[in-house]
């Protein structure tokens, strides 16, 4: 990364200054100016690539809990269930809300 930043002054014209001089509420500005196209490509593609992987963790999470169970946003949930015997069994939801 180039220790530059763009950004508007009063007079609103862009200047490029030095991070250490930029006041703090530019320095979150994204630097794109000064990259090149391929850099570009390649902190676009990085990015696509950690939005998947969020999105698959989430998937994962969400991947044992039925969609009409109330907690299929995060865990699957448990139900005890009493079998014949009188002895409760812990059975997960998707499996009473299917039957």
């Amino acid at each position: 990364m180039l220790p530059f930043l763009l950004y508007k002054n009063k007079s609103s014209e862009i200047t490029t200054r030095d991070i250490q001089s930029t006041p703090k509420k530019y320095s979150r500005i994204p630097i794109c100016v000064h990259l090149s196209s391929e850099e570009k490509k390649r902190k676009k593609e990085r990015c696509r690539r950690k939005t998947a992987k969020r999105k698959q963790n989430m998937q994962e999470k969400t991947k044992f809990a039925s969609n009409n169970s109330p907690t299929s946003r995060k865990f699957r949930t448990f139900f005890g269930v009493i079998n014949k015997q009188g002895r409760q069994k812990v059975v997960p939801v998707e499996r009473i809300i299917n039957q």
